[in-house]
């Protein structure tokens, strides 16, 4: 007796990937070149009032010289006596190199969240959207000049051409490796004055010590950690809460840009790659938030 055997069942046709229009790429990068980049008219309005600047580190210990460190301070006095380990709270990642100089910090960004996506940027500009086709000119971001020359690029950019910045030398040491840098946006000034003449000493808009919130979510030379621990203070409890209104907004753009997949799994990936940038920082934490 022959027994028949199974029979062998079709496979079943695998329907195509929906392919990615040229009009939904251009909303991805629209998004992610948004949170990168920032505009500058809509957080003009949030946490506006403070004071909010980058900085640059340069390592004066022999052993790690040409080291740099970029950084996000609300206090440049009281973060560089942390990076210095005068005081505790935060700047781990630059104890290797101590001691540290500050050379100078750029202020006058109209939000915090303004000056953390500038300082992401100058982190990180072959990632940055605003910033990846100036920074391709560039054949190394090492050193004090690069990182002078980088920070002077990226403010003739239309993410920050527009905002009246100011770049404090505190010596004119540095101030040499800005000859072969361009010119500014003529509403931008430099200017060179010691830490205490800063206008959040001199206006009093700083009155205690420990108010600062900068991190080590700042990047060193030749590191690649995106951990950070944070110190946050009563007084910055206000700038968080302008944080948390505005990464509801970006989730709330995110889910528009969802609805209008219809069901292309790519395209959703896309989406959510496109949006690794830090959003705010949270006491006690040791990882950035990453949407």
């Amino acid at each position: 007796m022959v027994m028949e055997g199974r029979k062998r069942r079709r496979p079943r046709k695998r329907r195509p990937e929906p392919e990615i229009s040229a009009k939904e790429t251009e909303t991805t990068e629209s998004i992610e070149e948004a949170v990168d980049a920032g505009g500058e008219e809509e957080e003009g309005t949030r946490g506006g009032g403070g004071f909010f600047a980058c900085y640059l580190l340069s390592s004066l210990s022999p052993r790690h010289k040409g080291r740099t460190y970029i950084g996000f301070t609300v206090n440049p006095r009281r973060r560089i006596r942390q990076h210095n380990g005068e005081i505790g709270s935060g700047a781990w990642r630059t104890k290797r190199g101590r001691p540290w100089e500050m050379i100078l910090c750029i202020y006058g960004f109209p939000s915090n969240v303004s000056a953390l996506q500038f300082e992401w940027a100058w982190q990180h500009p072959t990632e940055s959207l605003a910033v990846r086709k100036a920074a391709s000119n560039f054949k190394s971001f090492s050193g004090v000049a690069n990182k002078l020359k980088l920070a002077y690029t990226m403010l003739n950019l239309p993410s920050w051409d527009n905002l009246r910045l100011t770049v404090n030398f505190f010596s004119t040491k540095y101030m040499k490796h800005t000859s072969c840098c361009p010119k500014l946006p003529k509403q931008m000034r430099v200017n060179v004055c010691v830490m205490d003449d800063l206008p959040c000493y001199v206006e009093g808009q700083i009155m205690d010590e420990k108010d600062d919130f900068g991190d080590d979510n700042d990047e060193e030379d030749d590191e690649k950690n995106s951990d950070g621990d944070v110190n946050l203070s009563t007084g910055s409890e206000m700038a968080v809460k302008g944080i948390k209104k505005v990464l509801l907004e970006v989730l709330i753009c995110l889910w528009s840009q969802i609805c209008q997949l219809k069901g292309s799994k790519k395209m959703l990936m896309e989406v959510l790659i496109s949006l690794p940038i830090q959003i705010c920082r949270w006491k006690g934490s040791k990882k950035m938030l990453i949407l």
